[in-house]
């Protein structure tokens, strides 16, 4: 018999900063546990992504309404894997929505080789289960929310640095990968980044998978990359997206010194430039749902 969802907040003290807890049931039993974000413990009005005591209870809530509404991720159980859910993205994208074959196959790779392996045999509805155990294990990995993201673009010193931000929050590529992005790797018609290499200490590499693979991304990016694409230089095939002095690679430690300060402009949480990465994979995880999987991997797969 389904049960009334209901639950509470709590507080759990972090060394870089207290945090807000839920744990709630759901109506077929279930208890959850999940991470609401930093306290807010000084006054006036909290950033973005921070949340007070009542900001906490204001986020369960909703959750709770979610849930007594059927309309919270992973609240149905329908036996069906991520594998099965996957084969079945893949059959849409290919004949529904009737992508380009060298598209189909880069998703068809990047699955098999990135995504299969660790959640293949998961019921698709168990997605939020696991990524609270696997956090529980490793402890809690810190990721901006989407607001935060907007607030980090909105003080970044330039337009390409705010690119630089969104295309880390919305693809998952690495520092070294971002760097390394030519233009004849971004593809506006199919709204796909192929990732072929890495530049860190400046040396050229492969990326770290040791394999090309392709992202789709959101809208918002493609916007933010078109215009970039608008510039009056370093804008050929072999040009590379993200350009230092004379098109150029850019500095990766000074690009990570003026993220910092960017993070601090926006009264953001000190999180390293990886956090940004972190954020892309915990978003795309937290999606796993059956009624909305097709969605998520169309727009934020990695």
């Amino acid at each position: 018999m389904p049960v009334e969802p209901s639950g509470h907040v709590f507080r759990v003290e972090r060394q870089r900063a207290p945090q807000w807890y839920a744990k709630y049931r759901v109506p077929d039993g279930r208890q959850i546990r999940r991470r609401i974000g930093p306290a807010w413990t000084e006054r006036g009005r909290p950033p973005a992504g921070w949340f007070t005591r009542r900001g906490a209870e204001a986020w369960l809530r909703d959750v709770l309404e979610q849930a007594r509404r059927g309309t919270l991720p992973g609240l149905v159980r329908t036996g069906v894997t991520f594998e099965e859910a996957a084969a079945e993205w893949l059959r849409y994208i290919e004949f529904d929505r009737e992508r380009k074959r060298s598209t189909v196959a880069g998703y068809r790779a990047l699955v098999s080789s990135q995504l299969l392996p660790a959640f293949g045999d998961e019921p698709i509805q168990s997605g939020e289960r696991r990524g609270e155990a696997a956090a529980r294990r490793s402890g809690d990995i810190e990721v901006f929310s989407p607001e935060e993201v907007r607030a980090l673009v909105r003080v970044a010193a330039s337009e390409q640095e705010a690119a630089i931000y969104l295309t880390a929050a919305f693809t998952g590529l690495r520092r070294g990968e971002l760097l390394a992005l030519r233009w004849r790797d971004v593809d506006f018609d199919g709204q796909v980044v192929r990732v072929r290499a890495s530049y860190a200490e400046g040396a050229l590499t492969t990326p770290k998978s040791g394999k090309v693979r392709s992202v789709q991304w959101r809208r918002t990016l493609r916007r933010r990359l078109a215009s970039l694409s608008q510039r009056r230089s370093w804008t050929a095939d072999d040009d590379l997206v993200f350009v230092g002095p004379a098109g150029t690679y850019l500095d990766g430690r000074a690009l990570r010194r003026r993220y910092l300060t960017a993070v601090k402009r926006a009264g953001l949480r000190p999180l390293r430039f990886h956090g940004l990465r972190h954020t892309f994979g915990t978003r795309m995880i937290a999606k796993a749902d059956i009624r909305r999987v097709q969605e998520w991997m169309v727009t934020r797969m990695s």
